[in-house]
């Protein structure tokens, strides 16, 4: 059973992700303040993206999750990924060496990103899905899976 509960992707065109970059700027700017933040919530396009983060992030905070924010792209060790999906992490090794999940090997240590952990995820969960309404199906089919 995997551990990914509620993963919030925020993916960005283009000019959002300028838009992003000007928020960086602003924020690590050595000047900024606190109250400079009202200053950027007047541009409409910066505030609608900060408010789009400040949810996704407050969502997680709320419901008493931990908080991790990630690129898609960034690698993890077989440990971590196998701590993301709630596997063994010799389980995410043998999927890795049949194929099953795409990694590379950095020296003697395989890399995946999370992407590709968020893949497998959602594919399995979705197998599982389609498993459990072909029991139902056959349960109420009288073919006699109880």
């Amino acid at each position: 059973m995997p551990v990914i509960r509620s993963i919030h992707t925020l993916d960005m065109s283009p000019d959002e992700q300028v838009l992003a970059e000007k928020l960086l700027r602003q924020l690590e700017s050595e000047e900024f303040r606190f109250e400079d933040l009202a200053r950027l919530l007047e541009d409409s396009e910066l505030a609608d993206l900060l408010i789009t983060i400040l949810r996704a992030s407050s969502r997680q905070l709320a419901e008493g999750h931990k908080l991790a924010i990630l690129g898609l792209e960034q690698e993890l060790s077989s440990q971590a990924a196998a701590d993301l999906l709630g596997v063994s992490r010799q389980h995410l090794v043998s999927l890795m060496d049949s194929g099953e999940l795409a990694h590379r090997k950095v020296g003697k240590h395989r890399r995946i990103t999370l992407s590709d952990v968020l893949r497998f995820a959602r594919e399995t969960q979705r197998q599982r899905e389609v498993a459990s309404a072909l029991v139902e199906e056959a349960q109420a089919l009288g073919m006699g899976y109880e």
